[in-house]
């Protein structure tokens, strides 16, 4: 709505859709801003693309290992990992691997306890993270190299309050019609996947 960055969100769940077909590299959105800035209403309108964004909404509060399962799980899709200051992990060490391993595609590589190798798992679609802290912010925290993992984010940042009557206008649209989208966006990807070839690779 006269480009409210709120449409971030639809972009980037649309964008999801396209990695496989454009054999591109998966990208990470990180959304910073104060509350009530919209942060997390984005990742909702990107979530609803694909479902109710209640049920699909994650936050940072996840084990390595767990981490990457779920975003294995869920490819070709958005994932929102939202409010990522009020984790009570190592939030930088772990936000800069997630973000090398999901724009690299693949998670680490393990043993089993039989000194195996157990499968890798290979992410492909979009990751949205928000926090009210800036990413350079988290980032100077840590004493790890982490200028790589800065050109692998794309970053908007929430400098003014969102409306609340508009808030809650896409809230309760999404509620209502959450999912009634994709089928027509996949089609149409399917029916021009050589014409969106030619055009953006």
């Amino acid at each position: 709505e006269d480009g409210n960055i709120l449409g971030v969100g639809y972009l980037s769940g649309i964008s999801a859709l396209l990695i496989e077909p454009l054999q591109t590299k998966n990208f990470v959105v990180f959304l910073s801003g104060t509350a009530g800035s919209g942060k997390t209403t984005t990742g909702a309108v990107g979530l609803s693309l694909f479902g109710d964004y209640q049920t699909l909404m994650k936050n940072f509060n996840y084990t390595t290992a767990g981490l990457e399962i779920l975003l294995n799980k869920n490819k070709d899709v958005v994932v929102v990992l939202d409010e990522l200051n009020t984790s009570n992990k190592d939030i930088t060490l772990q936000l800069i691997n997630t973000v090398y391993n999901f724009q690299n595609g693949t998670g680490r590589t393990r043993a089993t306890t039989k000194l195996g190798l157990r499968d890798t798992a290979t992410y492909r679609g979009v990751l949205i993270i928000t926090s009210e802290n800036d990413i350079n912010q988290l980032l100077e925290a840590s004493n790890t190299i982490t200028r790589g993992a800065l050109r692998r984010v794309l970053q908007f940042e929430y400098t003014e309050k969102v409306d609340r009557e508009l808030i809650q206008r896409v809230y309760n649209t999404i509620k209502e019609h959450h999912g009634n989208l994709i089928k027509d966006i996949v089609d149409y990807i399917k029916n021009h996947k050589q014409t969106l070839k030619t055009t953006y690779q």
